[in-house]
This record gives C-alpha cells, structure tokens and sequence, in this order.
C-alpha cells in the first residue's frame, strides 16, 4: 500500500542518518516490519560526555514533527543544510513532553518495562525514572534539531490500547515527566543551568504530593479531551 512505502522511506531516512552521525557507530534495528540527525547532534553529545560536572546524565530534545515523502541523501553536507533550514521553516516543534530520542551512559536506562515504543507515555516516563534515580536531566533542544517524520498513526494516540497499558506499566500517570524538569540546558554557549523561572517549574514535580496532583490532573485531561 501507499501507507507501507511512506514507511519504508521513513525508516530508510532514520537509519541513513543516524549512520551518518559518528563515525563507525552501530545501529541496530529491532522487529521485523516493513519500513535525525544532523552535524549538533553528534557535536552536544561530545560536549556532554567532556563535561566533568556530569556523573551521569540522560540527554534529550523537543522533536520536531516534518512531511516528508522522499529519500533524503544525508552524506551531502549541502543536504543537510538544506533540510534544517526546511525544518526550521515547516516544521513543527512539538513541546517538551514530546521526545523521540535519549542518550545515556552505558547501564544507566535499565529495568525498562516492555513499552509500546511510539505510543503515549513510554518517553514521558523514561524523565520520571532519570529524576528519580537522580541522573541529571539535559535539554538540548536549543542545540539539536530533533525531527520526527510523520506517518499514518491513530487520531489520538492518547487513548489507545498500546497508551493504556504504557500507562499501566509506567505505574500511572503520576510518574510521568517533561523536560521542563531539566537540570541543565545545552546551548549555544554551553551547558548552563536553566533560568530561574524554569528551575521553580522544574523543582515542583520532583516533590511526591505535585506529582499525585499531576497524575490527576493528567487523568482529568484525558477524560474529557
């Protein structure tokens, strides 16, 4: 169908980027159905990993939702300045509880409940257990461009059977987190501490009795969205 070769070129697009990333990296691909990353990204997770402040980290970014119908050669540099500047202009930025990609330290992420991966609140909680685990947080979304291609999904992905029993798996939707609860930012000038105003926003949800209220007013949401 159209639908199965929209996807086949989506999954090539991925894959082809993320090879073009660093030099010699491994990409392993799990499943067996039919089927980015630009220069910033490899460029802030070496800061990153040089920086000595940071013990252990979980390093994430807004993404970035894009049309996209065709191969996209990323090898070409000129390509790839190209297409940023096509996202830039016709994009959409989706907010800081929309994240499609993590980065961490080798044994950092485990005990990782089997998630429906693409569906509501398996990214969400993956915040909650980094700040719980007190892995410091890193939004780099001022220095990575985080693109999601679009491609058929149900009309609200909030209420599936997959979303539902992420939901269930996450222990409810009290432990679930945005990057609002950053404790760092990756920008232009380096890793900083985010402004006061989003450290106050930040420092509520790691306090139990906000993140109850959270769960209810996620729950509240949801049932008359």
């Amino acid at each position: 169908s159209s639908d199965l070769g929209q996807i086949d070129i989506i999954q090539r697009n991925a894959i082809e980027s993320w090879l073009q990333c660093i030099p010699g990296v491994e990409v392993i691909v799990f499943g067996d159905e039919i089927g980015t990353r630009l220069d910033d990204f490899a460029d802030a997770v070496h800061f990153v990993n040089t920086d000595r402040r940071l013990r252990s980290y979980l390093f994430s970014a807004e993404r970035w939702d894009l049309d996209i119908h065709e191969r996209i050669d990323f090898s070409r540099r000129q390509t790839r300045v190209e297409f940023r500047s096509r996202v830039l202009r016709d994009g959409q930025r989706r907010g800081p509880s929309a994240m499609d990609c993590f980065v961490f330290q080798r044994g950092r992420c485990r005990d990782i409940p089997p998630f429906s991966v693409g569906q509501f609140g398996w990214d969400t909680w993956v915040i909650h257990q980094a700040r719980s685990r007190r892995i410091a947080i890193i939004d780099a979304s001022q220095s990575c461009l985080l693109i999601h291609q679009n491609h058929p999904q149900p009309a609200d992905l909030h209420f599936t059977p997959e979303a539902a029993n992420n939901i269930t798996l996450a222990g409810g939707l009290a432990n679930l987190g945005t990057l609002r609860e950053a404790d760092w930012c990756l920008g232009s000038v380096g890793l900083r501490r985010p402004s006061f105003r989003l450290r106050i926003y930040g420092f509520f949800p790691k306090m139990l009795v906000i993140q109850k209220l959270l769960g209810i007013k996620r729950a509240i949401q949801r049932g008359i969205t």
